[in-house]
């Protein structure tokens, strides 16, 4: 049997004196943990990854919101005329209050109920006017008919956007731009060159 005897430099010598080298496998704090720098540079990435999501995601919501605002609307827009048939007396009456973004009806029987709050339109074109602040009414008459009116409606980044609703019909048509809207409702020319 061989004496061996470790000596301080990490190798085993033999009886021999041939030196056999064995690496001794501790793990030091360098070898097995992430260093401060890579840590950050990973936490970043993440971070730039998260807001270019959260900038699609709230697109996506913005753009659902309108959608679902242009359906609102057209059904409030048909309740109101079939509402204004069966009454036949007084009027029934849609208010867009661009002020506080907020889409309320008045009739004799109910006064006046909020429909919608948060409404993205930022102008109404009724009545051969475009109108940017305070409240737009919507009279239906009782034969169910109102006057043709149009609403921009603006979100997030996606362009604005006119929906556009018939006044004998309540068929509703949407419009990207200004010149559209003016010629449909016959605008006049002064209003036409409306400072955008």
């Amino acid at each position: 049997m061989r004496n061996q005897s470790l000596t301080g430099e990490g190798s085993v010598a033999d009886s021999s004196g041939v030196a056999n080298s064995i690496r001794h496998s501790h793990a030091t704090a360098g070898d097995s943990a992430f260093t401060l720098v890579e840590v950050i540079a990973v936490t970043v990435i993440l971070a730039m990854f998260a807001a270019a999501a959260m900038l699609t995601v709230r697109d996506s919501l913005k753009e659902a919101g309108r959608t679902l605002f242009v359906d609102r609307l057209h059904t409030i827009d048909n309740q109101l005329r079939i509402q204004a048939g069966k009454q036949h007396t007084g009027t029934v009456v849609l208010i867009l209050d661009l002020d506080s973004h907020r889409l309320s009806k008045i009739n004799q029987s109910a006064g006046e109920t909020i429909l919608a709050t948060e409404i993205p339109v930022d102008r109404v074109s009724a009545g051969h006017r475009i109108v940017q602040t305070g409240r737009v009414s919507i009279q239906y008459r009782p034969d169910g008919s109102s006057t043709s009116f149009a609403v921009r409606i603006v979100t997030g980044k996606t362009p604005a956007r006119w929906l556009f609703v018939a006044g004998g019909t309540g068929q509703t048509l949407e419009y990207e731009n200004d010149e559209e809207i003016e010629a449909l409702l016959m605008l006049p020319q002064t209003t036409r060159s409306y400072a955008r």
